[in-house]
């Protein structure tokens, strides 16, 4: 799915006209219009934006990057960058202990410790791609072969 076909359809899917939409992404109306429109932005995207559409809609940056196969561009250096993976991995890491923790048996708490180090995980590979961007600018980040279920 093209970038400004999934913007304008996660604004719409909460009911936001384009003004308040824009107002929750911290842009200019006429901006987030020429996004959805196809006129900016959709192949590569700044990452300054994906953090805004994560934090307004509460989605997770790496499911906006999956949804739209689009690649990211940033203007940090490489050391915010790998500076912001830190918490990153200390979060996987509790909910690593916290799943191991809780009984065996399925529990809505292990789904939601589960779903949070899934899309924590997720932010992650989307951090490290930035910064492997940053350091080769002519080159894909390679991707992990896929399991049989589907999931990397």
């Amino acid at each position: 799915m093209l970038f400004g076909d999934y913007i304008k359809q996660l604004r719409e899917s909460r009911g936001l006209s384009l003004t308040d939409g824009a107002k929750a992404l911290g842009i200019k109306r006429q901006k987030l219009w020429d996004i959805e429109n196809g006129r900016r932005a959709n192949k590569k995207v700044p990452h300054s934006l994906l953090e805004a559409i994560s934090k307004a809609y509460r989605l997770p940056i790496g499911l906006i990057v999956d949804s739209t196969q689009i690649k990211v561009t940033t203007s940090k250096t490489l050391s915010e960058i790998l500076a912001q993976t830190r918490p990153l991995l200390e979060r996987a890491n509790e909910l690593s202990v916290a799943m191991c923790n809780e009984s065996r048996a399925y529990t809505p708490e292990l789904e939601g410790l589960a779903t949070e180090l899934y899309t924590t995980l997720k932010d992650l590979k989307t951090l490290i791609g930035t910064a492997y961007s940053s350091l080769y600018p002519n080159t894909q980040y390679p991707e992990y072969p896929k399991q049989p279920d589907g999931e990397p």
